[in-house]
């Protein structure tokens, strides 16, 4: 019999591997029209073990330089997905971006953000990051009519790529 078993067991359990994510499909509907108003978001994605609570958050990203104002559009949550293929879908109340809709009105001066992103985030229970999905929104300004006020458009581009999150924090 041999007493040096226990000197070889761990006191801390193993890191649990992060959850793999992969990206299928994203319909943004529509994908062109006034800035504020209604969309339907449907991402189909993968993952390779069950994620149960998990939840999604959609956000409009007016600088991508600086990655700063951060509009929340919506969530969806909890939900429990299972190892495999899943579609969400999300909707995104018109409004939404009343007065923050990548532009800032200074008298009669426009700042534009010409380029933002709608960006959804999937979150584990504790709320940590497990996939990323950012699509790119063009940002245009449409002369009003005489005496109307300007109209932020926008056109929402196919996404820039999912990204799974690989690192827990």
């Amino acid at each position: 019999s041999s007493s040096s078993s226990s000197s070889s067991s761990s006191s801390s359990a193993p890191m649990a591997a992060p959850i793999c994510f992969q990206l299928r499909a994203v319909d943004v509907t529509p994908s062109e029209g006034p800035m504020d108003a209604a969309m339907e978001l449907s991402i189909t994605f993968g993952v390779d073990r069950a994620l149960p609570q998990a939840r999604w958050k959609v956000v409009y990203v007016a600088d991508v330089v600086c990655e700063v104002d951060a509009v929340p559009l919506a969530e969806l949550g909890p939900e429990d997905y299972a190892a495999g293929e899943a579609t969400a879908r999300m909707h995104v109340a018109a409004g939404a971006l009343a007065g923050r809709a990548g532009h800032e009105r200074a008298g009669a001066e426009w700042r534009l953000h010409n380029v933002g992103l709608l960006r959804a985030l999937l979150l584990d229970a504790r709320g940590a990051e497990v996939g990323r999905v950012s699509c790119l929104t063009q940002a245009t300004l449409q002369a009003g009519a005489a005496g109307a006020a300007p109209l932020l458009l926008r056109r929402v581009l196919q996404p820039q790529g999912a990204v799974g999150i690989t690192e827990r924090r």
